[in-house]
C-alpha cells in the first residue's frame, strides 16, 4: 500500500512538471505506442505512470524494436500497468531493462518472452500477473527486483540462470502454483520473504532447498534441508511454517536471525551446529520443542528465543550448563533439564573422536576374545582326541589280556 501511494504521488508530480521530456507517439501494427527519446534511445511509456499503449489493447502483442527511428532499449516504469486484456508479450532483443511496475496488474497475461539482451527485471515488474503460467529468465539477467513476480498465482516453474546474483524481497511470494524453482550458486543474496506463501514448493519428499536467506512456506510434513552455501538464515525465514517437522542446519551457518522458526508448531527438536554463535530474538518462539542441542559456540541468545516452546531438555557440551542457563533466562525457555552430554549422533569432534576410540577398543576386545576362544576350542578338541585315543588303547590292552588267559 505504501508503495502504491508513493507511486501515485510521483505520478501527480510528474504530470504537473513542465520540464518533462515530451512524449512522442507512433502507430505500429495498429497499436499506438507512446515513448520518449533519451540519449538517442527510445523508452516505452514516456515516464512513470504513462502507458506505452492504450489500456484497452487486447491479445498478444510484439513490442517494436524501433520507434521514431530510435532503438527501444527500455520498458519504462508502468509502461503496461493495468493492461488487463493483454494475453502475451514478445520483447525484442533491443531491450536491456524492464522497469518498475512495467507489467503490473496485467491480469490475463499468460506468456512473456524475455530476450537475452535484458539484464535487469525491476521491482513489481510482473506484480499480480495472476494468469502468467511460465517465464524464462535469460542468462543475461543479473538481478530480479523486489516483488517482481509477486502474486503470479498461476506460475508453475521458474529457472533462475547462473547470471543472477540477487533476488529481491517478495520476488516470488504468493506464487501459489509454483512447484519448481532452481536457484544457482551464483545467487549471493535472497531478500526476505522471496518465496513466502509458495505452498507447492515442497517436492514429493517434502523437501525445500534453501539458499541464501530464503523465506519459505512449507507444505504438509515439510522437511527443510539447508545447503552448505548458506551462512546466515535471515529474520523470520520460516516463521509460521506450521507443517515444518524437521530442519537440518549445516555447519556453514553462523547466525540464526530473529523469529526464524517462530510459530513452527510441528517442530519438536532442533540441533544447533558448532558454527553458530548467535540465536536471534523469538527465533524458536511458539514451537513444540522438547529437545534442543546448543553447543558452547553459541555466545548470545536473544529475548524470547524459546518463549512458549514447551518443556525443554537442553543438550550441551560439558562444562557449559552454567553459562547456558544464564543465557536462557532471558530467552523465555521452560527448561526441564540441561544435560552436559551431546546425544550420540550430535557430539562434538573431540567426543566423536573419543567415541571412535571406544569403538576401536571394542573391536580389539572382540578380536582378542575371538582368538582366545579359538585357541581354547583347539585345546579342548585336542584334549578330547587324546582322551579317546588313550581310552581305545586301554580297551585293546584289556582285550589282549583276556585272550591270553
Amino acid at each position: 500500500m505504501k508503495h502504491k501511494i508513493l507511486k501515485t504521488l510521483l505520478a501527480v508530480a510528474i504530470a504537473t512538471m513542465t520540464f518533462c521530456v515530451e512524449a512522442a507517439t507512433e502507430t505500429v501494427n495498429g497499436i499506438k505506442w507512446t515513448y520518449i527519446v533519451k540519449d538517442g534511445e527510445a523508452i516505452l511509456g514516456g515516464g512513470d505512470f504513462i502507458r506505452a499503449i492504450p489500456k484497452s489493447t487486447s491479445g498478444a502483442i510484439t513490442i517494436p524494436s524501433t520507434l521514431g527511428g530510435y532503438p527501444v532499449t527500455r520498458i519504462g516504469g508502468s509502461a503496461f500497468f493495468g493492461c488487463s486484456s493483454l494475453t502475451g508479450v514478445t520483447i525484442p532483443n533491443s531491450v536491456t531493462s524492464i522497469g518498475e511496475d512495467a507489467f503490473s496488474h496485467c491480469l490475463f497475461l499468460m506468456s512473456v518472452t524475455i530476450p537475452d539482451s535484458v539484464t535487469s527485471i525491476g521491482e513489481f515488474a510482473f506484480f499480480d500477473c495472476s494468469s502468467l503460467k511460465s517465464v524464462t529468465i535469460p542468462n543475461s539477467v543479473t538481478s530480479i527486483g523486489e516483488s517482481a513476480f509477486r502474486y503470479c498465482s498461476s506460475l508453475t516453474s521458474v529457472t533462475i540462470p547462473n547470471s543472477v546474483t540477487s533476488i529481491g524481497g517478495d520476488a516470488f511470494s504468493h506464487c501459489l502454483s509454483l512447484t519448481s524453482v532452481t536457484i544457482p550458486d551464483s545467487v549471493t543474496s535472497i531478500g526476505s520473504a522471496a518465496f513466502f506463501g509458495c505452498k507447492g514448493l515442497a517436492d514429493s519428499n517434502g523437501f525445500i532447498i534453501i539458499r541464501g536467506g530464503l523465506h519459505g512456506y512449507c507444505g504438509e510434513g515439510c522437511v527443510v534441508l539447508i545447503p552448505d552455501s548458506v551462512t546466515n538464515i535471515m529474520d523470520w525465514a520460516f516463521s509460521g511454517c506450521s507443517s515444518l517437522t524437521s530442519v537440518t542446519i549445516p555447519n556453514s551457518v553462523t547466525s540464526i536471525g530473529d523469529g526464524v522458526f517462530s510459530g513452527c508448531s510441528s517442530l519438536t527438536s532442533v540441533t544447533i551446529p558448532n558454527s553458530v554463535t548467535s540465536i536471534g530474538d523469538s527465533a524458536f518462539a511458539f514451537c513444540s520443542l522438547t529437545s534442543v542441542m546448543i553447543p558452547n559456540s553459541v555466545t548470545s541468545i536473544g529475548d524470547s528465543a524459546f518463549s512458549e516452546s514447551g518443556e525443554l531438555t537442553i543438550y550441551t557440551d560439558k562444562g557449559n550448563s552454567g553459562r547456558l542457563r544464564k543465557m536462557l533466562e532471558n530467552a523465555g525457555a521452560n527448561v526441564k533439564e540441561i544435560i552436559e552430554q551431546m546425544p550420540s549422533d550430535q557430539r562434538t569432534g573431540d567426543q566423536k573422536a573419543n567415541g571412535q576410540e571406544s569403538e576401536e577398543q571394542k573391536k580389539h576386545g572382540f578380536y582378542y576374545g575371538l582368538v582366545l576362544g579359538c585357541v581354547g576350542t583347539v585345546v579342548i578338541l585336542g584334549g578330547l582326541f587324546f582322551w579317546i585315543v588313550r581310552r581305545k588303547k586301554k580297551r585293546e590292552g584289556a582285550s589282549d589280556k583276556t585272550g591270553r588267559e
